[in-house]
């Protein structure tokens, strides 16, 4: 039998709030459901062609520059929107930087942040509430160790974690520490990159 739809006998599959369908689907690269809405919802992906309303929230993280030396500034900024249909309460965003960074500033257009002071840290900001449609813009600059690791280039993993009462969700940037110094022509600018270069 159908798992806690509305009304099977009359075609009607959105699932009910008491379904065991509710978070046991997979991600199938699919992002809306039947009716248009969001996937996935919740905490996970619902079973069958019907995602269960609620909140979803949206993540995404850029980095810059990707190629970095030692001691270099890298900035990354960050999106989060709730583009599910309820609201997502209590949302903590931490943000946890790879071993060879340590966090300097963190700024979001709404919320408390409290940057971590160590190496390879966490960021924590309290986002509070969000409505459906809500967005929060934070950024993040950290500094890259002095200490070139065993060998380069080297990854450098910053993922993030977006946890609600009713939702979560994660995503990452990569970086990478390198050993480059580029000069033109002998002159005294030096650049992380060729391409920084030429286009200097």
């Amino acid at each position: 039998s159908a798992p806690a739809v509305m009304n099977a006998d009359a075609g009607d599959y959105h699932i009910r709030s008491t379904s065991a369908a509710i978070d046991q689907g997979i991600n199938a690269g699919v992002t809306t459901d039947i009716d248009g809405g969001p996937r996935p919802a919740g905490f996970g992906f619902d079973l069958g062609a019907d995602e269960r309303p609620d909140a979803s929230l949206l993540l995404h993280k850029s980095a810059g520059p990707m190629g970095l030396n030692p001691g270099q500034i890298v900035t990354y900024v960050m999106d989060v929107a709730n583009i599910g249909s309820t609201m997502a309460t209590n949302v903590l965003l931490t943000d946890t930087l790879p071993a060879f960074q340590q966090g300097l500033a963190m700024t979001a257009t709404r919320g408390t942040c409290a940057p971590g002071a160590t190496w390879g840290g966490n960021l924590i900001c309290d986002l509070g509430t969000l409505a459906s449609g809500d967005r929060v813009n934070l950024t993040v600059t950290a500094q890259v160790t002095t200490t070139l690791p065993p060998q380069v280039s080297w990854r450098m993993r910053n993922t993030i974690w977006v946890t609600a009462t009713e939702t979560s969700n994660m995503t990452y940037a990569d970086t990478a520490l390198q050993d480059c110094h580029v000069r033109l022509n002998d002159g005294l600018s030096e650049y992380p990159t060729v391409q920084s270069a030429v286009d200097a």
